[in-house]
């Protein structure tokens, strides 16, 4: 069996700055993994969700859909490898890549490894039950947990566990990794209303934090400056000391549902994003038929012919809404250290308390993405909008949506370049440039057609299981490919 190289790395290098942990007594190396990796769901402990990794696609005429307008047919990005399943894999899950191998769990229960170059299995891991999480990879294990409640720890070059730990209840809370005074630490939630935190080398447990109210943590942690944040269905974001489990802060949010609610932090500006389920109805934005309001100058235009506004009335407009009927809120920028909320944006001059973007659909998977440690890229409104949380000014990116089924699509950021897929059509934007470029058109854009003319793998216990597996994954960029898994297929550009 071919070994994997691993590489250790100062933490202070440049290049790596979503692996720089600010303020906190670290080690001068850590056992992670090059820049141009993508270990961890959304890459870093403060899930930027954005790599320096370049991707340059294969295009070519085989298999290339027709335009639903013009019936042209341009060249389409070609697939190097691909592996077909017959379960789906989770659509809030990742695949992640180490040097040249890339990782899939899969709702049938195996972690799966492949050759990034030629798609060789290198080994299968069978857990208990079903994956619904991405897993990380730091010091030779991949770590993840399944719908049984049990804690992996499995060896990266033979596939064989090292360690495991049976919790109360369902994983579904993907595991963040940091490395603190020499020690590699794994935090991750479980359904049992408690977030874990292990030694990575030894499997030990560190701490267990307890909720109040033991509701379910279906929350992906993020770890920064001696903190770790999370969410939970009770309607609170947390902070815990990342070395104790003493409670920092928790803060009340608003909102139909707290699921998937994944923090984003932002060093340079010492604050974290938490994001609820608004409450759906008629009053306020509501979640999905909100969504797509089409109401911004320039963009698609309205359905229903009614007027277009520009920045500043939109965001006037939601923020209006959504104070006059709170659990329809969405956005909460938090600062890291205190947990108060900021409430001093502006948007082309124009002052807002709030972030009044109401995105979050509770079966989609479209996080927002950090530049520069300070910069957030959120689609939202039919369009691409940028937030500097260092300056609070909102501002426009795109007026359009660069891929039809945003609610759905889930989108990662390399080399500048955002990619995003939705079930067989995929295309990317640069978000500096704002270049737009389609890579794989679907002749029915919308519908869950798969690549390739063959039926779709089976669904999970007769669904999609949750949200966007219809849609697709993550687009995830490393080791010189695209990986993308779309209706039972996992496809290696």
């Amino acid at each position: 069996m071919k070994r994997l190289f691993f590489y250790v790395i100062a933490i202070v290098m440049i290049g790596f700055p979503s692996f720089t942990v600010i303020k906190s007594t670290v080690s001068a190396q850590t056992f992670f993994s090059p820049n141009t990796d993508w270990p961890m769901w959304m890459r870093d402990p403060q899930h930027s969700g954005v790599t320096d990794a370049s991707f340059i696609p294969t295009m070519g005429m085989e298999n290339c859909q027709a335009s639903a307008g013009s019936g042209a047919v341009s060249p389409c990005m070609q697939p190097q490898w691909k592996k077909s399943f017959t379960e789906w894999t989770s659509g809030y899950a990742q695949p992640i890549v180490v040097g040249d191998t890339v990782f899939l769990t899969n709702m049938n229960g195996n972690l799966y490894a492949y050759d990034t170059e030629s798609g060789t299995e290198r080994w299968i891991f069978t857990a208990s039950a079903g994956i619904y999480v991405t897993p990380a990879a730091a010091d030779g294990k991949i770590f993840f947990g399944d719908l049984s409640g049990k804690f992996y720890a499995v060896n990266i070059d033979d596939g064989t566990e090292a360690f495991s730990y049976q919790t109360d209840d369902r994983i579904m809370s993907s595991p963040t990794l940091t490395v603190e005074n020499d020690t590699l630490k794994v935090f991750i939630g479980s359904n049992d209303g408690t977030m874990y935190a292990f030694n990575g080398t030894t499997g030990d447990i560190l701490f267990r934090y307890e909720l109040p109210t033991r509701t379910n943590i279906v929350s992906n942690p993020a770890f920064y400056d001696g903190k770790v944040f999370f969410a939970a269905e009770d309607m609170y974001a947390y902070a815990i000391n990342s070395s104790t489990g003493a409670l920092v802060w928790r803060k009340e949010l608003f909102g139909e549902l707290n699921r998937h609610d994944h923090p984003v932090v932002l060093p340079a500006s010492d604050t974290v994003l938490f994001y609820t389920v608004p409450r759906y109805g008629s009053q306020g934005w509501g979640l999905k038929d909100r969504y797509y309001t089409y109401k911004l100058t320039g963009g698609h235009g309205t359905h229903d012919g009614s007027e277009e506004w520009d920045l500043p009335t939109l965001l006037s407009a939601i923020q209006d809404e959504m104070l006059a009927a709170p659990d329809t809120r969405s956005m909460y920028l938090l600062d890291a250290s205190t947990g108060t909320e900021i409430t001093d944006f502006t948007v082309e001059g124009q002052p807002l308390e709030m972030i009044p973007l109401n995105l979050w659909y509770a079966n989609g998977n479209n996080y927002p993405l950090v530049m520069n440690q300070k910069d957030l890229y959120i689609q939202a409104a039919s369009a691409l909008l940028k937030i500097d949380t260092l300056t609070r000014e909102i501002s426009l990116v795109i007026d359009y949506q660069f891929l039809r089924g945003d609610e759905f699509t889930p989108v990662t950021i390399a080399d500048n370049w955002m990619y995003g897929g939705y079930s067989s059509a995929i295309a990317r934007v640069n978000v500096l440039t704002t270049e737009h470029q389609r890579l794989l058109r679907s002749a029915f854009i919308g519908d869950d057609e798969p690549l390739d003319p063959i039926p779709s793998a089976y669904h999970w216990e007769g669904n999609t299981g949750d949200g966007g597996t219809n849609a697709g994954q993550h687009i995830i960029i490393a080791s010189g490919r695209a990986f993308y898994f779309a209706t039972g297929w996992f496809y290696a550009f």
